[in-house]
């Protein structure tokens, strides 16, 4: 593989996310730290957040990950990042986060509108997103109305 296009798949791991540093507090210390960012094996989920018994939170990446647009990316870094940080383990909590979180660093609509687009196709979930796409999108976009 040639050195440019190993960069180029090295990087499709890390996200693109200026100054969006994620930080969440440390299982033992409850101190504020940045959380660990790496590929890892995601059982086909975009990303997984961890809490590590004996180390800093982190976020896996996985595969799918690199395929997504950096619209997309932003997105699943923050709603792995609000797993960590909030901390929850409720889908729909974690990306009403996100969500949030990119409308109050500039999100436009028609990005917003492409995270719907996206989401929606994402098919029939499992409950913990609320079923499919469409229900999960609306359920997030519900909460982060409530601001």
């Amino acid at each position: 593989m040639s050195r440019k296009l190993a960069l180029i798949v090295l990087a499709a791991f890390v996200p693109v996310v200026a100054g969006a540093e994620c930080l969440a507090p440390h299982p033992f210390s409850g101190k504020s730290i940045t959380v660990k960012e790496e590929s890892g094996e995601t059982y086909d989920a975009y990303a997984l957040a961890s809490w590590l018994p004996y180390g800093p939170p982190t976020i896996y990446y996985g595969k799918r990950y690199a395929a997504l647009e950096p619209l997309q990316q932003r997105f699943v870094q923050r709603k792995e990042c609000a797993h960590l940080s909030v901390p929850t383990v409720d889908e729909v909590q974690a990306a009403c986060h996100a969500l949030r979180e990119l409308r109050s660093t500039g999100l436009g609509s028609q990005d917003e509108r492409r995270l719907e687009t996206w989401i929606a196709a994402e098919g029939v979930q499992g409950f913990t997103y609320k079923g499919s796409g469409d229900a999960f999108w609306r359920a997030i976009a519900q909460c982060a109305d409530k601001q």
